[in-house]
């Protein structure tokens, strides 16, 4: 055997001590430099002699600067030793001579991502991504760099199964592509692309079908995405393959985990008693299924767990706050006391133990300074500064929320500043406050507050950019919340559906029809559930700026070509009705002004209609359980109804009838011909309706609801209603109050408050106090047989009884094109002679 021959066993061995002492002789320096010196880095490096493995790599690249093999080597070994930007330039040296076809691209990815160097892998990966040279083994390396960086994923599965098909076949590559495809169903997941994850998991299990542990992590997906079926499934897939293997603690909490997601009660207590089974001695284990029991209400169970869980562990482990409340909720009262008292005689309490023991008593408001004060000690023990001041404002705050809850504003408002002063940068708690001042009416202070917030919210806590927004939309900022809720679309892909719909509402807000239905058509596309609500607001947003489908074009070219070859002859008073409207938005008048004193007998006719339903015994029985109701939130008959104070004809008694007295009124040319001249078109029939308001009483006075709040129509810019009265109505019987000049169209004084239309109509109390002069508004009181006419499209509101009981019919007249919300509100034409009415189809009415 040759000197050479037994240097290289020595090396295969790995004997690299008598390797070195044969080197100079076996690849002399002299004969072969570039093999001697590669020798000597691989041996000096396998000593432990790394700086003269570093200078056996630095002569060999001064000697061969141009080769671009040398330089991976040394960029290799750079990358063993840590050293990670020094091993990133000598590997792309290595590429820069090679252009591209050496220098190890997976070493080189990983040395930038050592370094804290992202920009670097997103340069190099795209890079790579443009080459169309690229090897299988690259093309697994790209893809795994791009799930690494959980950065087009769907790219990774692409560029990883392309390489996968030209590379050898053997176990290794199966396992390979196995881990991937685990790894990238996890990552999707995490990002929420479900489809992705779940495609992810089933290309692992052709590779591994017996790997339970896969179908578990594929169980827990399906559990958070709601695939309950599928979940349990998979679930029994996993049970199935694992009945004779043993499992492990971390397996069996993940069983906990899914069971309880589904619901599934008996299966996830089974799965804890599993847990238990398999560590006995885990504290933590006791503790979590305590929790489990208490959110279940089993407290019981939930007690004798969490005692377990602190016996085990002296006390330090299992949740004393649950413990606390389970018991309390048993209503051991003697057993709590003894319980906190105990807590508070512990000796040996480490600073969160103080804190869990100050958040039980902050529950209480005979507790509160007890709670601040034994927070204040954990803090004193407390070397984490940073953490502990966040929690004890998070302290204060609770404690502010329970004051508010009680009626203490004082003492709530005094806490949420403290909570603010010391953690000002706690968005969550921040916002919270913001609601509290919003709710007190404190608008000024609010505004204060949201403007810090605003500047606290800038990608930091995406959760509640949401709820900023909304909060900056109620206090009427709409371009702010448009920022706020880009911010949070481009920054959460989480709920696309819910961040399209916020930036569909404040388009809406702002008056961007086109935005806002570019928005709307988004969601359509999304999850193709075009909801009657989505379509209709696409609707109104189209016909608002002109747009309007064949159909509608087709109706509104008849309804305006009849109207111009039959003008109305308005006289005296149906002008001076028609201007007012125009102008202010309302006008009132009565019967014998607008009929004539000689139309006695059509008002004596509908005023019998009318009576012979409030004197219906159906009608007292419900006016009489109305008025006594002391309060409609929380009586399940009304708790769920927008006006739960109206009894409303249709509602009661069903059909309503063009037949009827009181409905012919509507379709009388006194009142037709104004309608018609307001949208100078034939205008259609809607919610016409019989409304008779009792007076409230018990907690229900004070506590204006639906239609009692300031809000304006939104279906159209012209939305025309007519009232009768058939009582004498004043403001406690619930007159309805007007904004005259808040229509949207023509631009008036009051237009641009809350720019039409907004997804809900109702501003809120901030904008009506602080843009609204309460001189301008309106209250339409009136005897009976007055008339009011009013476009709804300004703000109103009404119904709001307190004395004598309001009694009244009302119809809408709308543009043949209005989608308006209540179109099952037509009047039926049974019975009546439909000749005196050719156009019935545009009036709305049906047969």
């Amino acid at each position: 055997m040759t000197l050479r021959q037994e240097f290289d066993k020595a090396l295969a061995a790995r004997d690299f001590t008598v390797a070195k002492t044969m080197l100079d002789a076996a690849v002399p320096v002299d004969t072969h430099p570039v093999l001697h010196f590669q020798r000597s880095a691989q041996i000096h490096e396998n000593l432990g002699d790394v700086q003269s493995a570093a200078r056996d790599y630095a002569i060999l690249l001064e000697t061969e600067p141009s080769n671009a093999k040398l330089w991976d080597q040394a960029g290799r070994f750079f990358y063993r030793l840590g050293e990670n930007e020094k091993a990133a330039n000598h590997i792309e040296r290595a590429n820069e001579i090679s252009n591209g076809k050496i220098g190890c691209k997976k070493t080189l990815i990983a040395s930038y991502r050592r370094a804290g160097n992202e920009a670097a892998v997103d340069v190099f990966t795209e890079r790579l991504m443009l080459r169309d040279d690229l090897t299988g083994n690259d093309k697994l390396i790209l893809a795994e760099s791009l799930l690494q960086s959980g950065k087009r994923l769907e790219d990774a599965l692409s560029y990883f199964e392309a390489g996968y098909d030209v590379m050898p076949s053997s176990d290794k590559m199966d396992s390979r592509y196995g881990q991937f495809m685990l790894k990238l169903a996890h990552q999707a997941n995490k990002v929420k692309k479900l489809g992705l994850a779940k495609q992810a998991f089933k290309k692992a299990f052709q590779t591994n079908p017996d790997d339970y542990k896969q179908y578990i992590h594929y169980a827990q997906l399906l559990a958070q995405s709601g695939d309950a079926v599928g979940a349990k499934k998979a679930m029994k897939t996993a049970d199935k393959i694992a009945m004779n293997a043993p499992m492990d603690y971390q397996t069996a909490v993940k069983r906990t985990q899914i069971f309880e997601k589904l619901g599934a009660d008996q299966d996830a207590i089974a799965a804890y008693n599993v847990l238990l089974d398999i560590a006995p001695e885990n504290a933590k284990a006791w503790d979590q299924a305590g929790r489990f029991y208490f959110r279940r209400k089993m407290d019981v169970e939930a007690v004798s767990h969490i005692e377990k869980a602190l016996e085990l562990s002296d006390g330090s482990i299992g949740c004393k706050k649950t413990l606390i409340a389970a018991t309390r909720r048993q209503g051991h009262k003697k057993d709590v006391d003894k319980l906190i008292a105990d807590f508070k005689g512990q000796a040996d309490k480490a600073p969160k133990d103080y804190y869990v023991l100050a958040d039980i008593l902050a529950g209480d408001p005979r507790s509160f300074k007890e709670a601040r004060e034994i927070f204040e000690t954990g803090l004193e023990l407390d070397d984490k500064s940073a953490n502990s001041n966040k929690a004890y404002a998070a302290l204060l705050n609770k404690i502010a929320q329970q004051a508010s809850r009680k009626g203490d504003i004082d003492y709530a408002s005094e806490h949420y500043e403290q909570s603010l002063k010391i953690n000002p940068d706690d968005y969550r708690n921040t916002v919270r406050y913001v609601a509290f001042l919003v709710k007190q009416e404190q608008f000024v202070r609010a505004n204060e507050v949201l403007k810090a917030a605003i500047s606290l919210a800038d990608e930091t806590d995406i959760d509640h950019l949401g709820y900023l927004g909304v909060t900056q939309l109620r206090l009427g900022d709409a371009k702010a919340a448009r920022e706020t809720f880009l911010l949070a679309h481009e920054n959460d892909n989480r709920n696309e559906e819910a961040s399209l719909m916020r930036l569909a509402d404040v388009e809406t807000a702002l008056g961007n029809h086109e935005g806002a239905v570019s928005y709307l058509t988004q969601l359509n596309a999304l999850n193709d559930n075009r909801t009657a609500n989505r379509e209709r607001r696409i609707h109104v947003h189209n016909i608002l700026q002109g747009k309007f489908n064949d159909q509608d074009k087709a109706r509104m070219a008849t309804c305006v070509n009849y109207y111009q070859k039959n003008l109305p002859k308005l006289d005296q008073e149906q002008q001076r009705i028609l201007d007012e409207i125009i102008d202010r938005g309302i006008c009132m008048t009565d019967f014998d002004s607008l009929f004539g004193a000689q139309h006695q007998d059509l008002w004596d006719e509908a005023e019998k209609f009318v009576q012979n339903f409030v004197n219906d015994p159906e009608t007292k029985a419900l006016e009489k359980r109305i008025s006594e109701c002391d309060d409609f939130n929380a009586d399940p008959e009304f708790a769920g109804s927008f006006k739960p104070s109206i009894i409303n004809y249709r509602l009661l008694k069903g059909e309503m009838y063009a037949t009827e007295a009181a409905y012919q009124l509507y379709l009388n040319k006194r009142i037709l011909d104004i309608t018609n001249s307001y949208h100078e078109m034939l205008s259609k029939i809607r919610n016409v309706a019989l409304w008779v308001n009792p007076p409230i009483g018990g907690k229900n006075i004070g506590e204006r609801k639906g239609s009692q709040i300031w809000h304006r129509d939104q279906e159209d810019a012209n939305i025309l209603k007519c009232f009768i009265y058939y009582s004498d109505i004043d403001e406690s019987s619930g007159a309805t109050e007007y904004i005259p000049y808040s229509k949207v169209k023509p631009t008036r004084k009051y237009s641009d408050v809350l720019a039409y239309p907004n997804s809900s109509g109702y501003p809120g109390k901030f904008l009506i106090d602080t843009r609204i002069d309460p001189k301008d508004m309106l209250k339409a009181e009136g005897k009976k047989k007055s008339i009011m006419f009013f476009d709804t499209n300004g703000f109103h509101r009404g119904g709001y009884v307190t004395g004598d009981k309001r009694i009244l019919t009302m119809a809408t007249f709308l543009r043949p094109i209005t989608p308006y919300a209540d179109t099952n509100t037509k009047l039926s034409m049974e019975g009546f002679n439909e000749d005196d009415y050719p156009f019935e189809a545009v009036y709305g009415v049906k047969k």
